[in-house]
């Protein structure tokens, strides 16, 4: 997707799928030595971490002139999400070891979700959070390394750094191995040094540009409008009856099944074409949150389902009840997405019977295909069609 999408856009017109993001915490074309440590709330170290990426999209432009900024993020993206559903494959083999086509169906149900395949062309914080937040977890939880201070301040520089907000998950998390709250808060504390540390002086960079290039030129930009950002802007405020309309499609909807085109997607979008769409899908999406529910339940103790649940939780507290980008679906669900296939995978060890289990991945893997097909037509058309 993302190699069709770099021959068929022209980013010098209409909308651009390479992100906000990669605009604004990248080194840019003149190769500007304090985006480095470019601060901003919601990311404070993204451009720290997205440094070597940024070199690599950046200096054959600045140095040869050639059109190497799309193509190397593209590929950075893509990669990520390899990278991710790999990782997804492992968790699912670990947690059903009996079959191995199984995992493979499992999987490619994540890929077949909506805001997945985006996510593999459009270079935004979340290609990047989901690679962390599950490489938090196949180190931890299922590699079985003994946890050091060195890799619990590595993941949660990582982890906070791309998206403050995914530092709460760290830290429930903590919490789902500890048990302890004395514990869990010495943990998170020597957890927080490499953190700290890079974003003193992320924000002692913002504080000197402010002081000697920034206020000079505009007096009306505070230090503290500068550090934020727009991030305010993203609390939103619905009616009553909206409120659960968004929270449907955006936790619900959205994250799995395109119903607006992929180029334009609007997560408050509420058109008869989208609720034409939502009746046909009606009874698939309520079989499969079904599954997921009872898979939840069964595998209740399990401590690698405390640890989703803690990701789910973050998010709900963030987005669905303070309102912070509720109406992104396409933005936060790449955060806990990948607890889906997994739960499916474990929910399969309830089945003894050979064949039932056979006919359990084949509604899987036919419901992966459908959907697939569905949501590729969306985005391909959307893509086309972008002027």
């Amino acid at each position: 997707m993302g190699v069709f999408w770099l021959f068929h856009v022209n980013p010098d017109k209409g909308f651009t799928l390479l992100g906000y993001d990669t605009y604004e915490y990248t080194i840019g074309e003149f190769l500007i030595p304090y985006k480095v440590l470019f601060f901003k709330l919601r990311h404070p170290l993204m451009a720290f971490w997205l440094f070597p990426v940024s070199i690599l999209a950046y200096l054959p432009e600045w140095l040869f002139g050639i059109a190497s900024v799309l193509p190397v993020f593209t590929i950075a993206a893509n990669l990520a999400m390899a990278l991710s559903t790999s990782l997804v494959w492992r968790i699912c083999r670990l947690m059903n070891p009996s079959s191995f086509y199984g995992n493979l169906v499992c999987t490619g149900v994540y890929f077949s979700f909506a805001q997945i395949i985006i996510s593999s062309f459009a270079v935004e914080s979340f290609p990047f959070s989901s690679l962390a937040l599950l490489s938090y977890i196949s180190y931890v939880w299922l590699s079985r390394n003994k946890a050091d201070v060195y890799s619990d301040n590595l993941f949660f520089a990582i982890i906070s750094g791309i998206t403050i907000t995914n530092g709460l998950k760290f830290v429930l998390a903590q919490y789902v191995v500890e048990r302890k709250r004395d514990g869990v808060l010495k943990r998170v504390f020597n957890s927080s040094f490499l953190f700290l540390f890079l974003t003193s002086i992320a924000v002692l960079v913002a504080v000197v540009r402010w002081v000697f290039l920034i206020r000079p030129a505009s007096p009306d930009v505070s230090l503290v409008s500068l550090l934020l950002g727009d991030s305010m802007n993203y609390v939103i405020h619905y009616d009553f009856f909206q409120w659960f309309k968004v929270v449907g499609y955006n936790f619900f909807v959205s994250p799995i099944l395109l119903c607006v085109d992929a180029i334009n997607f609007e997560g408050f979008d509420f058109s008869e074409k989208v609720l034409e769409n939502l009746s046909l899908w009606a009874i698939p999406l309520f079989l499969f949150y079904g599954s997921l529910l009872l898979s939840l339940w069964i595998n209740r103790k399990k401590q690698l389902v405390h640890v989703f649940l803690c990701f789910l939780v973050v998010d709900v507290l963030v987005h669905l009840i303070l309102g912070y980008g509720l109406n992104e679906g396409h933005i936060f669900s790449a955060h806990w997405l990948f607890m889906f296939p997994v739960l499916l995978a474990m929910l399969s060890n309830l089945f003894r019977s050979v064949i039932v289990r056979n006919i359990y991945y084949l509604c899987l893997f036919f419901f992966s295909g459908v959907l697939l097909i569905h949501n590729l037509s969306y985005i391909v058309t959307g893509i086309v069609n972008v002027n």
